[in-house]
C-alpha cells in the first residue's frame, strides 16, 4: 500500500486521528509513505520504520517567492520579505535565464507520443539488474503512472532516440500560486553523469522558455543531488521515507537498500 498524505482539519488534530489511520494502513502487509517532519514522528511512534534525510527536495528559483520561508513568514521581517521580492525578483529571473541560455546540453531530444514499451526497455536495459530498489517501471506501470495521467508531460530523452540511454518526464503545473517545473521522473543510465547533467539542462532550457517561477526536483541519487546543485538548484530540503511490515527479513533489506525515488513515485502527483 502507498500512503498517499493525509490531512486533518485544524479542529481535530491532537486526536491521534492519523495513528487510527496507520493501524488500518497497516493490515496490508507492506505499507510505504513519504511523511514530513511531523508526520515522520507519528509513524516511528506507531512501530513504522523511518529513513529521514532519504533524499531532497531540491528548487530552481527564478523568484524569491519559491522560497517558503519567504512566501509564509507570517512577520514583519516575513513582509518585508515579500515586498522586496517584488523588486528584486525581476532582475532575478532575468540573471537565471541568461544562465540557463548558456547551457549546450548534448544528444538530447524530445520524444514525440513514446510507448510504454518503448520507455520501459531503457529501464529494463538500465535499471533491471542494477541492485537498487525502486519502483517496477514496466510497460504497464509506465502506462498507468506517466502516459494515462491526467496533464501534460514532456519526455526528453539522451543518446539515440531510437534507442534511448536515459529518459527525464517534466510536467508544468501552478502551486501555490507559482508556475512550477516538475522533474518527475528519471531512469535508464543515471548513473552516467554527463548525461543526467544534459538532461536536466534542456528540462531547464524548457523552464526558461515557459518563464516558470521554479523547477522542482526531488532524488535520492547523491549524484544527482549533487548535479542539481552545481546547476543551480540552491534551495533544498530533506526527504524522508517510511515504511511498515511485519516480515523481520524484509524490514531488514529495506533498511539496508540503496534507493532510487522520485517525484513519479508520489502517486498523489497526478491530482492538481
Amino acid at each position: 500500500i502507498w500512503w498517499g498524505d493525509i490531512f486533518v482539519n485544524r479542529d481535530y488534530r491532537g486526536q491521534r486521528l492519523q495513528s487510527r489511520m496507520n493501524t488500518y494502513v497497516k493490515d496490508g502487509g507492506l505499507a510505504f509513505g513519504f511523511p514530513n517532519e511531523i508526520g515522520a514522528k507519528v509513524y516511528a511512534r506507531d512501530g513504522w520504520g523511518v529513513l529521514v534525510g532519504i533524499g531532497e527536495k531540491l528548487t530552481f528559483p527564478f523568484t524569491m517567492m519559491a522560497d517558503r520561508r519567504i512566501r509564509i513568514n507570517p512577520t514583519a521581517k516575513g513582509k518585508l520579505a515579500r515586498m522586496a521580492s517584488t523588486l528584486i525578483s525581476p532582475l532575478m529571473g532575468m540573471l537565471r535565464r541568461q544562465q540557463i541560455n548558456s547551457f549546450n546540453p548534448t544528444n538530447t531530444h524530445v520524444l514525440t507520443n513514446p510507448s510504454a514499451e518503448f520507455l520501459a526497455d531503457v529501464f529494463m536495459r538500465y535499471q533491471r539488474e542494477s541492485g537498487l530498489t525502486m519502483t517496477y517501471r514496466d510497460a504497464e506501470h509506465i502506462q498507468w503512472r506517466l502516459l494515462d495521467a491526467p496533464y501534460d508531460k514532456t519526455f526528453y530523452c539522451v543518446g539515440n532516440p531510437d534507442k534511448p540511454d536515459l529518459i527525464l518526464v517534466t510536467r508544468v503545473l501552478t502551486l501555490q500560486g507559482l508556475k512550477t517545473l516538475r522533474i518527475l521522473d528519471i531512469f535508464g543510465d543515471i548513473d552516467n553523469d554527463q548525461k543526467v547533467r544534459s538532461a536536466i539542462q534542456m528540462a531547464m532550457k524548457e523552464a526558461a522558455e515557459q518563464q516558470v517561477d521554479q523547477i522542482v526536483n526531488i532524488t535520492t541519487r547523491p549524484n544527482i543531488n549533487k548535479l542539481c546543485r552545481e546547476l543551480g538548484f540552491s534551495l533544498h530540503e530533506d526527504v524522508s521515507f517510511c515504511w511498515y511490515t511485519t516480515d523481520d527479513e524484509l524490514d531488514s533489506k529495506i533498511k539496508a537498500s540503496d534507493w532510487h525515488w522520485t517525484i513519479a513515485d508520489y502517486d498523489f502527483d497526478i491530482v492538481e
